[in-house]
Order: structure tokens, then sequence, then C-alpha cells
């Protein structure tokens, strides 16, 4: 899951967790450091962990569409 918030200027406040089943009483890992960063700079992390990507947010439609162009199905 990547928490998105728009900071203008296709910049993002953003961090990743994952959640594992297994291991409901631990809550979401931290998997991608919460900082503020060009969404550019941000997806190639996320792509490096090769795992289903949810991301929540209020994310700007420009920003969606960098988000399809390089992460595909992911």
């Amino acid at each position: 899951i990547v928490s998105l918030i728009d900071a203008r200027h296709m910049n993002v406040y953003a961090g990743g967790y994952q959640w594992i089943p297994e291991e409901p009483e631990q809550g979401p890992r931290n998997v991608i450091l919460p900082r503020h960063l060009a969404l550019a700079d941000l997806l190639p992390d996320v792509a490096a962990l090769r795992q289903p990507t949810i991301f929540v947010g209020n994310i700007p439609l420009e920003d969606q569409a960098l988000i399809r162009a390089q992460l595909g199905d992911q």
C-alpha cells in the first residue's frame, strides 16, 4: 500500500506499507520510508518491491498517468 499526498509540481509526500496476513498483530510494515520527493523518484522504489500495489490518496490525473505508465499492472 502506497499512501500519497499531493505536494504539487509532481511531488508527493509518500510512504509504503506491506500487510503480512500471517502477522496481523504486527500491523503493516513500513517498506518505503515516509518522505517528500518527486513522484518519478518514488516509482522505482515501488517497482523494486515486485509486489501488487495499491495507491491511496488524492492523486491528480497526471500523477495517475505517470504511475500507470511506469508500473503497468503492478
